[in-house]
């Protein structure tokens, strides 16, 4: 379970743009109407027209999953902080989220550890759960230690007892609490 973070950028698109097209706009002789919205201009209907870029995923133990676009100049947090001051930030509810808050969300994730508990009594909980779990399910592994559990998982350990994300040609490690990737098409 997790939770997707967007921003709504405000950007001016002509209806010719290809981001029109499939969509519900409809030019009509004195106007347009989008998303059953009546515009009178182009202007009008720009004005309303915003890009929803995919900021990233935060998941329960793991670091969070920043998305980056380098075609856009999107290459990094400090990106994103620049364009969090001038544009509205919701998660995949559409409840309005704070930047200080999204921020904090970012870069001061850690592992939930019950009080009088270590990291390594959360770990063995894990373990155990999953082989419990995956023992319903004959044809797969169980795992002996909590590493193997988390490569089972296509994980791999990260900063405060989280899970970091396997890296690859498109997922990248940062020295914080989340990774970044150019794979953002997932939910």
């Amino acid at each position: 379970m997790g939770c997707n973070y967007y921003l709504r950028l405000k950007k001016d698109y002509e209806p010719k743009d290809e981001r029109f097209t499939g969509s519900n706009l409809q030019i009509l002789k004195n106007g347009y109407v989008w998303n059953d919205c009546y515009y009178k201009t182009i202007s009008e209907l720009n004005k309303d027209y915003f890009l929803k870029l995919h900021i990233g995923k935060s998941s329960a133990g793991w670091h969070f999953l920043l998305c980056i676009y380098p075609e856009l100049g999107i290459k990094n947090l400090d990106d994103w902080k620049k364009l969090f001051k001038d544009n509205l930030i919701t998660d995949e509810t559409g409840d309005i989220i704070l930047p200080k808050d999204l921020i904090k969300n970012i870069t001061e994730r850690q592992k939930f550890i019950p009080e009088g508990k270590t990291l390594k009594d959360v770990e063995n909980k894990e373990l155990e759960d999953y082989n419990i779990f995956w023992n319903t399910c004959p044809t797969r592994i169980k795992c002996t230690n909590y590493d193997e559990y988390i490569r089972y998982n296509h994980a791999e350990r990260g900063i405060n007892g989280l899970w970091a994300h396997k890296t690859d040609d498109k997922t990248f490690r940062t020295n914080g609490t989340y990774d970044l990737t150019l794979d953002w098409n997932f939910s």
